[in-house]
């Protein structure tokens, strides 16, 4: 069994940077840009095309990177001792005026690309925000429980309990009633039982807050080599699955299904857990320290490319009439993603070198 350590809090020292979230921070923010070349065509295509399938695939492979940053960022708060009032004033402060930068550019180009767009609706993008700064709402969320998960995980036990509870209500008993509810003969039992599910209100063991906290609880135990490979297994595992689910649900419902991408349905989480755990295999792997410089700055100017990313998908389409699956999408979308990802990091290296901007908005 996984044996309880310190090892994991003791590499999170304000002395000594841990290399392995940063290199899944840079995977992450990579895998984000990838999915987000392979979705955007993807909700636009019939499920009955070849794009489609290949794009399904894409998107598939890569669903686990919001929950992996999650997991990282439970791993770092839950470990250090955060004040409330810093907590507020240098991390929610900085994720609520990138939001406001970020989203008021993102909704100024909406209302210029679409002429159609009133004022009114410019506001409401506005607040709303682009598609992918859902994460920042989300993320300022957890930290403002943080002082209360602390007092979750001041006990191993009330850890664990609250880990199985959150992962029965939230993630698998949503998609056992979405599959019962969609199939004909078990569709009357599913109605039933996500009723039941909705009138229990149980939103206090909401899936973020499970990734958040197994984050923490995976720096406290060490993984022997047999349990890698069975982890390893359950990725695959996910990573099929969601790809077959969404192919086969989407044929019975005659439209595009997105139900299997949720980050809190069970294929994903298994693709999650198995990336975030190889931060410790990450660790002990001797990084010169170039190496460990190079891998510090792509970490560092993540959230930046995070931010930026779909400017450059947009602009793309646009103006160059050119996205994933302009040519054969095997080769469209890592194309796209990789014109993305390092126009993205360029502007986030240079907003990380101007004094303001790098302290308020990436």
């Amino acid at each position: 069994m996984a044996t309880l350590t310190k090892t994991g809090s003791e590499s999170l020292t304000k002395t000594e940077r841990n290399v392995g979230f940063d290199v899944l921070k840079t995977l992450a923010t990579l895998g984000v840009v990838i999915l987000h070349s392979a979705s955007i065509e993807w909700k636009e295509i019939s499920y009955a095309t070849y794009e489609w399938n290949i794009l399904n695939i894409y998107d598939s492979a890569v669903r686990w990177v919001v929950p992996v940053f999650v997991m990282i960022s439970g791993a770092i708060f839950l470990n250090a001792d955060f004040t409330i009032e810093r907590i507020y004033k240098k991390y929610i402060s900085r994720i609520v005026t990138a939001f406001i930068f970020w989203s008021a550019l993102y909704a100024c180009y909406e209302y210029f690309d679409e002429y159609e767009h009133s004022l009114k609706v410019t506001v409401l993008s506005f607040f709303k925000g682009h598609f992918h700064l859902w994460y920042l709402y989300m993320i300022v969320g957890l930290y403002m429980i943080v002082p209360l998960v602390k007092k979750i995980i001041a006990d191993e036990k009330l850890i664990r309990y609250f880990l199985v509870i959150s992962f029965i209500f939230s993630f698998l008993i949503p998609e056992l009633v979405y599959v019962m509810t969609n199939i004909p003969l078990t569709a009357m039992v599913g109605k039933y039982a996500k009723i039941m599910i909705r009138n229990m209100y149980l939103d206090f063991v909401g899936g973020y807050t499970f990734y958040f906290i197994i984050g923490y609880y995976f720096t406290k135990i060490k993984l022997n080599a047999k349990q890698y490979v069975m982890m390893g297994a359950f990725c695959f595992f996910g990573i099929l699955s969601t790809a077959v689910l969404t192919y086969k649900f989407s044929h019975i419902l005659e439209k595009n299904c997105s139900e299997f991408y949720s980050f809190t349905s069970v294929n994903v989480l298994f693709q999650a857990l198995f990336v975030f755990s190889l931060y410790q295999l990450i660790n002990k792997i001797p990084f010169s320290p170039g190496a460990k410089s190079v891998i510090l700055k792509l970490s560092k100017y993540s959230f930046g490319v995070y931010l930026v990313h779909d400017f450059f998908i947009l602009i793309s389409d646009k103006f160059f009439h050119f996205n994933s699956i302009t040519i054969n999408p095997i080769l469209g979308v890592p194309a796209v993603a990789a014109i993305t990802f390092v126009g993205a990091y360029i502007v986030s290296a240079i907003l990380n070198h101007i004094p303001i901007l790098k302290k308020y908005i990436v």
